[in-house]
């Protein structure tokens, strides 16, 4: 029986050992490749919490009743979503607010989910242009009230 323990013992520490070089050599090697400040940018945009330009339009249309039914439990994700570009003006605050709409599947109803472009360079599409947008579900305030959008760091027209 001790000599199955110590076999075994030895084992473990065998293929752990070189499952610590292998982690030394990956680092090594990934520290000699820095990738830069666009892949890195690219590839955040590429991750994604909740891809829903993956899903069927009824999965789509649950979720989003979800985010805006509890906008809390969805901070700091990010999303990647396809829809139709909106957008409204509030006088109290002299502000054009924008919306990606997304239809349920017989079309008959529709939730926006608001959007902030991060970059400036981006330029905000003309309502009714079919888009797709990345970024992260956030929070912030306005006149005293809470409210939530997506800080989108990638829009395509579709």
């Amino acid at each position: 029986m001790k000599k199955l323990l110590a076999l075994i013992l030895s084992l473990c520490l065998v293929l752990s050992g070189c499952s610590v070089q292998q982690v030394q050599q990956d680092s090594s090697a990934s520290s000699q490749s820095q990738p830069s400040a666009q892949e890195a940018q690219a590839a955040q945009a590429e991750a994604v919490d909740l891809d829903f330009t993956r899903m069927s339009s009824t999965m789509v249309y649950a979720y989003v009743y979800n985010i805006v039914c509890s906008p809390e439990d969805f901070l700091g994700q990010r999303f990647r979503i396809g829809g139709i570009s909106d957008q409204s003006y509030w006088d109290q605050t002299d502000t054009v607010y924008h919306y990606v709409v997304i239809k349920d599947a017989t079309a008959c109803c529709a939730q926006g989910l608001e959007f902030v472009l991060t970059s400036e360079d981006d330029a905000y599409p003309l309502p009714g242009a079919d888009i797709e947008i990345s970024g992260e579900w956030a929070q912030y305030e306005e006149d005293g009230e809470i409210y939530f959008h997506i800080l989108a760091d990638q829009i395509v027209l579709t």
